[in-house]
C-alpha cells in the first residue's frame, strides 16, 4: 500500500529579496525566515528547507504574511 500523505500545508508567509539579476518570485513559507550564519533559511515545507547565501542578496528581502 502507498504512504498516504495529507494535504499540503499553506504557505503563512511570501518572501522574495533581490538579486544581481534582479527581483525573485514570491516563495511562499511555513514560518518567517531567518538568517543565521551568512545565510536566508526559508522553510518551504515540513522537513524542507531553502538556504540562499545572504552574499547573493543585493537589495531589500521583502516579508508579507501572519
Amino acid at each position: 500500500m502507498p504512504h498516504q500523505q495529507g494535504p499540503a500545508p499553506t504557505a503563512d508567509y511570501r518572501v522574495r529579496w533581490q538579486t544581481a539579476d534582479g527581483v525573485t518570485e514570491w516563495v511562499g513559507v511555513l514560518l518567517p525566515p531567518r538568517a543565521e550564519e551568512g545565510v536566508l533559511v526559508l522553510r518551504l515545507a515540513p522537513g524542507r528547507l531553502l538556504w540562499i547565501p545572504l552574499a547573493t542578496i543585493t537589495g531589500p528581502i521583502e516579508i508579507e504574511g501572519a
